[in-house]
């Protein structure tokens, strides 16, 4: 089958230095078969590219053979660069290096040296256990079984042998069974989140949560029996409380559990990495105001290498996504701006490996920085790339947050002609969700009455009663996220002048 043109493009291009070198270096040992010769050649025109124009590659090498059957041409390069990518990862991945040796102990076996055999399956047994890598335990017990059948000379050795084989592959089975059933529990929370955004809406939201923190697998850390188990038992509770807004208990759970992973024989462990640990402490410090901590964390996760073009990706919008959090969160909005071209240009290179919900999020951040900066029509063209993905069921916090900061920016420039249509259109997307925020349905009646304002006397009057009306659920535990996220209240204490709130009932 063809790989799509894009798909090589992307490929090549997302290839670390370390490995294009090795590429060419495998490749350029073949070129007296004339063939890899020309896919090193097509290798290097297609990486010279900034973006992928096929018609170019037709023109540099017009009237060459191989040109006629580019698409197979293409297919062959996308599977060579596989297979060197392959050979060039082989020592990096225990996962790639137990296969490996569970391969040439199964070769060794079938030339009838068992000996040597045994040794290599011994090799891949420590690395499998090690890396809690239990899925291959079958097959070791498997080839144990088969090494002591034929090489063991004493019977009881034998039996010996073959039963520590059955029993090892019973207990792999049985910890896959367990880490399994974590990953179930992982997945739906994960969902949740991801469909919801990290602010709980309501009761039932809330129910949500305490449902799956009700499961049996996420009272005692002793259900989990492993690392990587243990690992989602933590992450779904400092998260859980974090999602809850209890972001005091989630930060001392979080320093809990790092300090008990730092004792952990095998610290590497485990389906998050060093990078999004770190990024996970940002965020809880973020919303425990710990500022100072997100900084010297923000520094460590700049100072982590990426091992490749994906873990690159990941440090690119995790940095630049905290960063532009703990700015903006500072009103360090023109701090925030200088980022936006760094940003603009990562988002093209490493577009291809960041989630669509990670690049909404970075477009809100900067759009938010837009409007706290006053440069309101830059603000809304940001957030007409939000706005445009309203289709997408991700983060549906983002895509709210995103309306009622379109109709502030609006406001701001005094566009109420265009605000008109926006409060409709608001309104509809908000009311689709099965329950507005008390806060967004304030806001939606106050701009549709602004609309209709004529004096700057009833505007005023008007902001004031909003200031009111928003006191009371600055405190709420269900509008806390959005308060933030908007950072509305500031905005309408902007609006009105400080003897009127002076004046305000307490």
């Amino acid at each position: 089958m063809e790989a799509k043109t894009d798909e090589l493009f992307s490929l090549i291009k997302s290839l670390s230095r370390s490995e294009k070198r090795y590429f060419k270096v495998q490749t350029s040992r073949k070129q007296s078969e004339g063939r890899e010769s020309n896919y090193l050649r097509l290798f290097d025109a297609i990486d010279r590219q900034t973006f992928y124009c096929e018609e170019l590659i037709i023109t540099q090498f017009s009237g060459e053979v191989f040109m006629k059957h580019l698409p197979s041409e293409k297919n062959y390069l996308y599977n060579l660069i596989l297979r060197v990518l392959h050979k060039f990862h082989a020592g990096t991945s225990q996962e790639i290096s137990a296969c490996q040796i569970l391969h040439e102990t199964e070769i060794l076996f079938n030339k009838g040296l068992y000996e040597q055999s045994g040794k290599q399956l011994a090799k891949a047994k420590k690395i499998i256990q090690q890396n809690e890598l239990y899925y291959l335990m079958p097959k070791l017990s498997k080839l144990q079984i088969k090494i002591s059948s034929q090489s063991s000379v004493n019977v009881d050795k034998m039996v010996k042998k073959m039963h520590e084989g059955m029993m090892d592959s019973s207990s792999s089975i049985q910890l896959l069974t367990n880490q399994a059933a974590y990953i179930e529990l992982y997945t739906k929370f994960f969902v949740l989140i991801r469909q919801e955004g990290e602010q709980i809406r309501d009761n039932k939201n809330a129910a949500q949560i305490h449902e799956i923190l009700s499961n049996d697998l996420l009272k005692d850390i002793t259900m989990a029996k492993s690392e990587f188990a243990k690992e989602i038992f933590h992450f779904i509770h400092y998260t859980s409380l974090y999602v809850l807004g209890r972001f005091e208990e989630s930060y001392a759970y979080y320093q809990q559990f790092v300090k008990e992973r730092k004792n952990t024989k095998n610290t590497s462990l485990g389906f998050s990495d060093e990078m999004s640990h770190k990024a996970n402490a940002c965020e809880i410090c973020l919303k425990a105001k710990k500022y100072d901590e997100v900084e010297r964390l923000l520094q460590e996760i700049n100072q982590i290498k990426p091992l490749n073009f994906l873990q690159e990706g990941k440090q690119f919008h995790r940095y630049y996504s905290l960063k532009l959090t703990l700015l903006n969160e500072q009103n360090r909005f023109v701090d925030s701006i200088t980022l936006v071209n760094e940003i603009k240009q990562g988002l093209k290179y490493y577009q291809e490996v960041i989630h669509k919900s990670k690049i909404l999020l970075l477009n809100y951040q900067i759009s938010y920085a837009f409007f706290g900066a006053k440069q309101y029509k830059i603000c809304v063209q940001w957030i007409s790339k939000i706005i445009e993905d309203s289709n997408s069921d991700l983060r549906k916090d983002i895509l709210s947050y995103a309306r009622l900061l379109n109709l502030m920016a609006h406001c701001e420039m005094k566009d109420f002609q265009h605000l008109e249509y926006l409060v409709q259109s608001s309104r509809y997307f908000l009311s689709s969700r099965d329950k507005l925020f008390k806060t967004e349905a304030i806001l939606l009646k106050f701009f549709k009455r602004l609309i209709n304002i004529a004096s700057l006397k009833e505007e005023q009057v008007l902001f004031l009663k909003l200031y009111t009306e928003l006191q009371t659920l600055q405190h709420d535990e269900y509008e806390k996220g959005i308060f933030n996220a908007i950072g509305v209240l500031n905005w309408v204490k902007m609006k009105i002048s400080p003897n009127d709130i002076k004046e305000l009932p307490i």
